[in-house]
């Protein structure tokens, strides 16, 4: 007999026949079906699979609330009491890889399964929606308030799903492979606007082939204050960070507790400098670069005090690629010492994580044009550069370095672990470019109870 499961994954290669391992599949969901919270399939790539796992669900009284697709091909049938049943209980819908589609009763009454073009393949979204329209059932029964879709490509009817969940409080969509036909940009916003989703408030959206404006579009229709945004790997830029912090009188500004910008080549360090200094509840930050210049520039405090999270690429100054010493430009008001950095995250006394990040090279462009290439000599934690200053961090428990290679010695060492004593992560990996001052620091914070990665 097995203990009473709230939590369920089930992993199934359908590469081969696998008959026995799904009736057991699905006679283990029956058995815990009553008490079953999530639930995860994975690599089940035959429809009428997955259904068969998830009608004993369906059939028995369950509190499942968090559904998982991996790898899963899926037919929602409108017409089927079981499918609406099961949906109308989920409030978290996760596809990774995987396929919604519809399945229709031909106008012989035949029933049958019909694979329709994915969206890419015809013309624009709005256009093709408007033709599937009439074979879809409308879902007034779902009350999905987190929907995840990470997925190559999109089905027309998982477009029509969406728009079904009417009480959306977050969407993660992430769709990194573009394609020129069945453009979503323009409807997304279109959508937004006619309030669609009038609960949104966590918006995660990694798709490369938006623009900087069609970026700030959708921040100016966003129906509430967000809480979450996550635009990695996209345009974003003046425009979006204008939209962010203006748009509905700044009410985004206000609101936001969590930013992430990861892999956004036009994002430059003013605006997240603007992000530190005017989003007063702003909890994480994610972003490409922020350096000494960008804060001499503008020298207001951070005002973000409850910052748990931070993992930005703090720049010392960016030097030309033709000399290592020439910087690209130095602030008007003087080049700031290499503590006042330091002296700016002493202020963040909640701090749970700290991140060094990005060292790749830095693009300055002008309009479409590259104006230089340009290298990050970035800030590194030494006590002569200050360390001392960042005794506060008291909550501090995990400290990273991606690329960013830091030359710490012992001396360094000892003054984490005396002064962040609840210290569990340091990336020692990137902590010193001498190998056996990497293996030292290794062993140092083992033997401190300290994970070094």
């Amino acid at each position: 007999m097995f203990p009473q499961l709230h939590n369920l994954r089930i992993v199934i290669n359908d590469s081969r026949d696998n008959s026995q391992a799904r009736k057991q599949a699905t006679a283990m969901v029956a058995r815990q079906a009553a008490g079953l919270h999530s639930l995860t399939l994975v690599n089940v790539i035959h429809y009428s699979r997955v259904w068969k796992v998830l009608h004993a669900v369906a059939i028995h009284p369950s509190r499942l609330r968090v559904l998982t697709l991996r790898n899963v091909t899926f037919f929602l049938d409108h017409w089927n009491p079981d499918h609406r049943e099961l949906f109308s209980r989920l409030e978290a819908l996760r596809l990774d890889n995987s396929l919604l589609w519809f399945r229709q009763d031909f106008a012989e009454g035949v029933p049958d399964a019909h694979f329709f073009a994915p969206i890419e393949e015809e013309g624009s979204v709005e256009d093709s929606l408007v033709k599937r329209g009439q074979y879809w059932k409308p879902l007034p029964d779902i009350k999905i308030q987190h929907l995840s879709m990470n997925n190559p490509y999109v089905t027309k009817e998982q477009y029509l799903f969406l728009l079904d969940c009417r009480e959306l409080r977050s969407l993660q969509w992430v769709k990194e492979q573009a394609g020129e036909r069945g453009n979503i940009k323009p409807a997304l916003a279109k959508w937004l606007r006619e309030g669609q989703w009038p609960f949104l408030e966590r918006l995660e959206i990694v798709m490369t082939q938006f623009s900087d404006q069609e970026l700030a579009e959708i921040l100016e229709a966003m129906p509430r204050p967000l809480k979450t945004l996550r635009m990695d790997k996209t345009a974003f830029a003046e425009a979006s960070t204008r939209a962010l912090l203006e748009s509905g009188e700044g009410h985004h500004r206000k609101s936001l507790e969590s930013l992430s910008l990861v892999g956004c080549a036009d994002l430059q360090g003013s605006m997240v400098q603007q992000f530190l200094c005017e989003m007063p509840r702003l909890r994480k930050l994610h972003a490409r670069v922020l350096t000494d210049q960008d804060m001499a520039k503008d020298p207001r405090p951070w005002v973000c005090q409850n910052m748990r999270y931070l993992q930005v690429g703090f720049v010392y100054q960016l030097l030309s690629e033709n000399s290592a010493e020439q910087p690209v430009e130095v602030a008007s008001e003087g080049q700031l010492p290499r503590s006042a950095l330091f002296d700016r995250l002493a202020g963040l006394s909640n701090l749970h994580t700290l991140g060094f990040m990005n060292s790749q090279p830095v693009e300055e462009r002008t309009g479409a044009q590259r104006k230089h290439t340009t290298r990050p000599d970035f800030h590194k934690l030494l006590i002569q550069n200050g360390l001392d200053v960042l005794k506060s961090l008291t909550g501090l428990q995990f400290l990273l370095f991606g690329e960013t290679d830091q030359d710490l010695t012992s001396e360094e060492a000892q003054w984490m672990v005396d002064h962040w004593p609840r210290l569990r992560v340091v990336a020692v990996s990137r902590a010193s470019n001498n190998k056996e001052t990497k293996i030292q620091l290794r062993a140092f914070f083992q033997s401190h109870g300290i994970n070094s990665t």
